[in-house]
């Protein structure tokens, strides 16, 4: 028998009360809290019609952030692939709209990449923060 890995995602706002214009900003949290290596690692997130997604917000064309460990999760962000039709049909640049906003996106994936295979260690973790705007 093998290890199982046991996979935690944890999703958090920088604010619990908004108004339309505001930007709010996200924060994933995933662990691997078992003993064994998750493999085949993908993060998928549904987004709310009353958001924007802020395709743009940490420069040109990246919409996520990632900050590895500690303890290191050996996983890099990939492409984003992104919805505008709850995920039925993912592309690049699917629902995408001008000045950074992307008020037709209703779910984005990232599939995240390590050196060798999308695999994370047995106690590895990361954060992914991304942004929207309420509308």
């Amino acid at each position: 028998m093998y290890p199982l890995p046991n996979l935690l995602l944890v999703k958090s706002a920088d604010t619990a009360t908004v108004r339309p214009g505001d930007v709010v900003t996200y924060t994933l949290l995933v662990q691997n809290g078992g003993p064994g290596v998750a493999t085949g690692v993908a993060l998928s997130n549904p987004l709310s019609p009353h958001l924007a997604w802020g395709v743009d917000a940490y420069g040109p064309g990246i919409s996520f952030q990632l900050t590895d460990g500690p303890p290191a999760s050996g996983l890099a962000l990939g492409t984003p692939a992104y919805s505008a039709d709850g995920g039925r049909d993912l592309d690049a640049r699917a629902g995408l709209g001008r000045r950074g906003r992307a008020g037709r996106v209703r779910r984005a994936r990232d599939e995240l990449e390590a050196a060798a295979r999308r695999t994370m260690p047995a106690g590895g973790q990361l954060t992914v923060t991304f942004k929207a705007a309420v509308k």
